[in-house]
C-alpha cells in the first residue's frame, strides 16, 4: 500500500506550497536569538583629563537581539587610563565605566554586522597627583555609538567601534570622551 503511494508522496510537496529546505534555514536562522561577547582594546581621549587624557584600556561587552525584533540590548564594562610624569611630578587619571542600552544590529544572515547602540552609562573618574594628592567622583552620562563586525567561521567575531559619551559631570570637571576600538568576540 505505501509502495503504491509512494509517486504522490514524493510529488505532493512540489505542489503544496512547503518551502525549500534553503528558505527553511533561512528562515529559522532569522528567527534565532544570537548572543555576542566581546572584548574591546580601547584607544580614548578624554575632555578634562589633561595631561593624562590619552587613555588606554579594555571593555567587555554582552550584547542580544533577535533579527526579527526592531532592537536588541546591551550591557559592559570599561577601564582606561593614562600616567604621565613631567617636571611637575606624576599625573594619572583612572576612568572605569558601567553602562546599557539599546542596540540594533543589522546583517543576520551575513559575515558583516553594522550596528549602532545608545544608552545610559555610570563612569568613575580618579584622578592621582604626586604634588596635589588625588581625587575621585562618579557621574552618570549618555553614550552612543556604531560599528561592525564580521563573523569568521560561525562564531568568532572581528570588527571596530566607535564611541562617545556626554553629559558626566565630577568635582575636577567632566570624564566625557571619544574613543575607538577593535573588538574581537564570540557568537552563540
Amino acid at each position: 500500500m505505501l509502495l503504491a503511494l509512494s509517486p504522490f508522496l514524493l510529488v505532493c510537496p512540489l505542489f503544496g506550497g512547503e518551502t525549500s529546505p534553503s528558505q527553511e534555514q533561512r528562515q529559522l536562522k532569522s528567527a534565532t536569538p544570537v548572543y555576542n561577547f566581546s572584548l574591546q582594546l580601547i584607544a580614548r581621549t578624554v575632555d578634562d583629563a589633561d595631561p593624562a587624557d590619552e587613555q588606554f584600556g579594555w571593555g567587555l561587552e554582552f550584547d542580544g537581539y533577535n533579527p526579527r525584533d526592531a532592537v536588541g540590548w546591551e550591557i559592559g564594562v570599561s577601564r582606561t587610563s593614562d600616567d604621565t610624569s613631567d617636571a611637575g611630578g606624576n599625573f594619572e587619571v583612572t576612568i572605569q565605566e558601567l553602562y546599557t542600552g539599546a542596540r540594533k544590529t543589522w546583517g543576520a544572515e551575513g559575515e558583516l554586522h553594522p550596528y549602532v547602540g545608545l544608552g545610559v552609562s555610570w563612569v568613575d573618574a580618579e584622578a592621582d597627583s604626586s604634588t596635589s594628592g588625588s581625587d575621585d567622583d562618579s557621574s552618570f552620562g549618555l553614550y552612543g555609538h556604531g560599528g561592525a563586525y564580521w563573523t569568521l567561521g560561525q562564531h568568532f567575531n572581528v570588527g571596530a567601534d566607535v564611541r562617545a559619551l556626554i553629559g558626566t559631570d565630577i568635582g575636577f570637571g567632566d570624564a566625557d570622551y571619544f574613543q575607538g576600538a577593535v573588538v574581537l568576540g564570540y557568537s552563540l
